[in-house]
């Protein structure tokens, strides 16, 4: 299967963020995937939460729109 990268605009919170209570976040992240062509709020959510190994319901996006 072909591998899909897709950039994405995404601004969110996580509301436990290294002892500090919240952190609030925003930029262009790239995920690669290789099941589908498109990722949608709760993939990112996901993904995101993993990489900053919170909790997935401790992540909150406030954006979140794809790049062209």
């Amino acid at each position: 299967m072909p591998r899909m990268e897709s950039k994405y605009y995404t601004h969110f919170v996580l509301t436990e963020f290294e002892g500090t209570g919240f952190g609030e976040f925003s930029g262009v992240v790239q995920f690669d995937k290789t099941s589908q062509p498109r990722f949608g709020s709760d993939d990112a959510r996901r993904m995101l939460a993993q990489n900053f190994d919170v909790d997935v319901n401790d992540l909150h996006l406030i954006q979140f729109s794809q790049l062209h």
